[in-house]
């Protein structure tokens, strides 16, 4: 089959995603796309000139669309060459239930913008349980703010035509790099060094390891913005020379420190599938991470006990015990290595390819 992958928003995960499937499918995927930034206007515009250049593709057996794609538009502007070609919408994540800095509200335009693409999509494929339910459990309240005909009686069935397929990771990588071990144990925090990510949570636990006279040390490797936020530039101070690592790190670099890490840790108030997290456990790291989120879907219940987190203080505890815990490191990174591995691409793909041959299938008989 010929496919169709509209992604306004090639850059960072949504670029790895888009590239990833059609390396990794078994159909003929076109990717289509805008360069990764501007991603309002990527939202509000890019149907548009992605439509235009549509045009000259030929014909496609099945679209996958972004959510950072106006869906609705971009349908209705290739109607005459696309047709009633089945659409499979991609829920990376949405802006009704994505956290916001405090004081600001969801831009109610952007909120409508991908209610209207699952609403025209032939299936709606989240990127996990978490997303799904969240998104379904709050935008009633939205559609249900507008006075007349209000869009609440067609949740339900939009509900219906929805899924969970997960992101694809490209772990197999780590596979060809060594697993290496040091003392002091490392700890890795790779996530975005952002508001959304827990990082009062971060400072406290660290600070609070050092006062409980522990021996780490810890490499920070999320992407960090132009002007990074001071809670972290003054704990990397505050920890000195055990921090072995601080910032970006390009690919070769990371993939090597998180062969070598101990223990990963999240504190994230936010998270739809967790991709950082899912890389160092794979590679070999041990998780502790927030019961909350999409974490406590991602970590079998046998081992919840040992890896989620209640709060504050437990977290510290927790670092305390696997730092001085080889074995139980050794064991639950190994019991949860294979869950994981579950997301790479060599599974996903063909978990991709046969639900838009189905998508296909059904569309045709309707």
């Amino acid at each position: 089959m010929r496919i169709l992958l509209v992604e306004p928003f090639l850059g960072g995960s949504h670029q790895a995603w888009a590239e990833g499937y059609a390396q990794h499918s078994e159909h003929d995927v076109t990717v289509l796309g805008h360069a990764g930034h501007s991603w309002k206007w990527r939202m509000r515009g890019s149907w548009a000139t992605l439509a235009d250049q549509a045009g000259g593709l030929g014909e496609f057996d099945a679209i996958i669309a972004s959510s950072l794609l106006d869906t609705a538009k971009f349908l209705g502007a290739t109607r005459a060459f696309l047709g009633r070609t089945p659409v499979a919408q991609y829920m990376h994540e949405n802006q009704l239930t994505y956290p916001l800095r405090e004081g600001r509200a969801p831009d109610v335009e952007h909120v409508l913008t991908n209610w209207a693409a699952t609403l025209v999509a032939t299936e709606v494929w989240f990127n996990s349980q978490f997303h799904l339910d969240s998104w379904y459990g709050n935008i009633p309240g939205v559609l249900g703010r507008y006075r007349g005909d209000s869009h609440t009686a067609l949740v339900d069935g939009v509900r219906s035509r929805s899924l969970v397929m997960p992101l694809g990771v490209d772990l197999e990588p780590f596979d060809n790099i060594p697993r290496t071990s040091d003392s002091p144990p490392l700890i890795v925090w790779n996530q975005r060094w952002e508001y959304d990510k827990g990082l009062s949570q971060l400072d406290a636990a660290l600070r609070g390891l050092v006062s409980a006279g522990v021996d780490f040390r810890v490499a920070f490797l999320g992407e960090s913005p132009a002007s990074p936020p001071k809670i972290i530039t003054n704990l990397i101070e505050f920890l000195g020379e055990r921090t072995v690592q601080a910032g970006f790190a390009d690919t070769d670099l990371y993939r090597r420190l998180l062969r070598s890490a101990d223990i990963v840790v999240s504190t994230a108030d936010h998270e739809f599938f967790g991709i950082a997290v899912t890389e160092a456990i794979y590679a070999g790291a041990t998780p502790l991470l927030p019961n909350r989120v999409v974490y406590p879907e991602r970590i079998p219940s046998e081992l919840q006990d040992r890896v989620l987190f209640d709060d504050t203080p437990h977290l510290i505890q927790r670092l305390v015990d696997l730092v001085g815990s080889a074995p139980e490191r050794a064991e639950t990174s190994g019991l949860l290595r294979s869950s994981v591995g579950l997301f790479d691409w060599s599974v996903v793909g063909p978990q991709y390819d046969d639900r838009l041959t189905s998508m296909v299938q059904g569309s045709a008989t309707a």
